[in-house]
């Protein structure tokens, strides 16, 4: 039988654990106070379907079809935290795998039929510029990340100038559907995720389940990553693949705009990703490749959508 006293400190651990995250999410609005950050590393990630592995016939442009992010991530004491999660005393390693990221990145979606007039059925034309910020903080086997992504749609997020800009530097046709892109509105999203990394004979496995809600996307996730690296510290090829399921109760990019009427799709709640990459690191670079590819999003869409990603990142 369970001693009554186990009860409140099984409570008071949860509370820490729900305190925790909210100090985190109020340490994003302000990280000079709550950081003493150093800069680890800095990442480009392009993301561009025309990257997928594919066989032979033209590239796709179409869904998620272009994506860029700038990151930077800070380590170093996140002095709030230190009394919500860390153990009892001075750890000075848990401290240590505190990180704080910030980004600034931009997003094109467009749909599979490029129309002067939306064709019934398929998803918006949609660009995306944000910025992003989250705090990661290691406590007793688990990483907790909280995240905020703020941003515009609607001609200011520069989908079409990017996209038709690139088409018509390379003789491509421009895309003729943008007038009825999505109207411009701010969004937001605040997402909690959940890891347990563990080392399971030579591999690094990852556990992780998420929340997000905002009139950007609302929903939950789970999945697995999985990682090898046959290298030393500092030189060496890596491998790793990740799988997660989705369920998505609100995505702005195919439910259309939440304030005024646009063009909308229906979208299917349950959606699939499968992710591998490689990469190598030489010193102070890691330079690597991702496939990715994700089920049907939404009704009309016949098959699911692959992308590739070209990832530079340099570190400490």
């Amino acid at each position: 039988m369970t001693g009554g006293h186990e009860r409140p400190a099984a409570a008071h651990g949860k509370l820490r654990h729900v305190v925790g995250a909210l100090v985190m999410l109020s340490c994003l609005a302000a990280p000079r106070q709550c950081f003493a950050q150093r800069l680890e590393r800095v990442a480009v990630v392009w993301d561009n379907d025309i990257l997928a592995l594919r066989g032979t016939g033209a590239p796709p442009d179409y869904d998620y079809t272009q994506g860029l992010l700038l990151t930077a991530a800070f380590r170093g004491a996140f002095r709030p935290l230190r009394r919500w999660l860390e153990p009892e005393g001075d750890d000075a390693a848990e401290a240590a795998r505190t990180t704080l990221r910030l980004g600034v990145g931009q997003r094109i979606y467009t749909p599979r039929q490029d129309a002067a007039e939306p064709v019934p059925g398929e998803r918006p034309y949609a660009g995306w510029l944000y910025v992003v910020a989250d705090v990661s903080a290691f406590h007793v086997g688990t990483e907790h990340n909280v995240a905020v992504e703020l941003g515009i749609t609607g001609p200011a997020a520069l989908g079409e100038h990017v996209q038709n800009g690139i088409h018509r530097l390379v003789g491509a046709t421009p895309q003729q559907g943008w007038k009825h892109q999505l109207h411009a509105e701010p969004a937001a999203l605040v997402r909690y995720t959940a890891a347990w990394p563990r080392t399971f004979a030579g591999l690094q496995l990852r556990p992780h389940i998420g929340v997000g809600a905002g009139t950007l996307w609302t929903g939950a996730a789970g999945g697995l990553a999985i990682g090898a690296a046959a290298r030393p510290a500092n030189r060496g090829l890596y491998a790793g693949a990740d799988v997660r399921q989705e369920l998505v109760i609100h995505n702005l990019f195919l439910d259309g705009n939440t304030f005024r009427t646009s063009v909308r799709t229906d979208k299917r709640a349950w959606v699939s990703e499968a992710a591998f990459a490689v990469g190598y690191r030489f010193r102070v670079w890691d330079i690597a490749y991702r496939f990715v590819i994700r089920s049907a999003e939404y009704r009309a869409q016949p098959r699911p959508h692959a992308y590739g990603s070209l990832v530079l990142v340099w570190h400490r």
